[in-house]
């Protein structure tokens, strides 16, 4: 650690962590792959003390090794595409996607995302980040945000690298909960301010734009700072994930579990509405068709679950498996059509089995 950079909270042993794990490539090559951590979030400093305790806020209890799955895994079996990249997990502990900025200490709290953000990647560089060749910037849920959010700037760094992103599980819906509340986007607007995310943001084109005229802070939100994007992107999510309808819908929690096997047909009207409202806030977006872009989004009642080695291999549309998708999108062209590599949901049905995409059987 810098001086400059830190968790939550400061623990003794924070000092000589690096705030990543790293897998070298498995040959001579520059092509890596940096993942970034989830783990929810906290909005004020009563959530964000109790989270400094833990370790998604001190390195105090972090792990000296980590396997990594999915896009991370070493098995060429399991990632055949991006196994024998360096491999990076890069560890969560600010509250607030990477994005908080605070010079001073707030009440004992070390509010510094986004500085952790930027200390890993000049350690990187000092690695042979600087010299990739290829990048891929991913990570899921709070990290998948920070992908969107963060993209650009990472994209920026690194000029003359073949660079995309890849957010899993991260693309979460401005929208009311089923009594009509919109509660949980008030608490991130008060969060965003706690954690000053406008100074966190230096190359996100959605706060560049927004910056004079509109509310900044916004483009902590997914679906704003996606609509900005200038990097190629590979959007992976399920316009039914489970973080989303559990935090932001709210309803029909009692039917949800077995892939909607107990819902009824009002329910199932419901979810189906949702999985609209969510590829109106995608698709109605120049980001969404610009040439060199992507998605994969399906129906399955899972949260993060492409980043785990079962998710990556068995979720599949239209007989085209995610990671499969995913290694065509990352090979193509850059002036590929994004209807090329955009994969869309079905509809769940009203009859038994509800679930529409087979392939969800056993993915949570």
């Amino acid at each position: 650690y810098s001086g400059h950079n830190r968790c939550l909270l400061r623990s003794p042993t924070t000092d000589g962590w690096l705030g990543f794990y790293y897998s070298p490539a498995s040959s001579h090559n520059s092509s890596w792959v940096i993942f970034l951590e989830g783990g929810g979030y906290c909005i004020d400093e009563e959530e964000c003390f109790a989270r400094s305790k833990k370790d998604l806020g001190s390195s105090s209890k972090w792990e000296s090794v980590r396997s990594g799955t999915g896009i991370l895994s070493a098995d060429p079996k399991i990632n055949p595409t991006f196994h024998g990249f360096h491999r990076v997990f890069v560890k969560y502990c600010d509250g607030y996607f990477y994005t908080s900025n605070r010079d001073q200490k707030y009440k004992g709290l070390y509010l510094r995302g986004y500085r952790n953000l930027k200390v890993v990647l000049q350690t990187l560089d000092a690695m042979g980040l600087r010299s990739a060749k290829e990048l891929v910037l991913s990570g899921c849920s709070a990290g998948a945000l920070s992908t969107i959010i963060h993209t650009d700037y990472i994209k920026n760094r690194y000029p003359h690298t073949k660079y995309g992103a890849v957010p899993i599980s991260g693309f979460f819906p401005i929208h009311a909960d089923y009594t009509g509340s919109t509660d949980f986007l008030k608490a991130l607007m008060f969060a965003s301010k706690f954690h000053n995310v406008t100074g966190g943001m230096p190359a996100n084109n959605c706060f560049l734009t927004r910056q004079k005229t509109h509310t900044p802070s916004l483009c902590a939100f997914s679906n704003f700072s996606y609509a900005y994007l200038d990097s190629p992107i590979f959007v992976i999510n399920s316009v039914l994930d489970r973080y989303s309808l559990d935090n932001i819908w709210k309803g029909d929690s009692s039917c949800l579990p077995h892939q909607f096997s107990n819902c009824n047909q009002n329910q199932i009207s419901d979810l189906n509405e949702w999985g609209i409202d969510f590829m109106h806030e995608i698709t109605n977006t120049a980001t969404w068709v610009k040439k060199g872009n992507g998605a994969f989004l399906s129906t399955c009642l899972e949260h993060c679950a492409v980043s785990n080695d079962v998710g990556f291999n068995q979720i599949s549309i239209n007989g085209t498996i995610v990671s499969v998708a995913l290694t065509k999108w990352w090979q193509s062209n850059s002036t590929d059509s994004a209807k090329s590599h955009t994969y869309t949901p079905c509809y769940l049905r009203n009859s038994d089995p509800h679930q529409c995409n087979p392939t969800c059987k056993g993915i949570y």
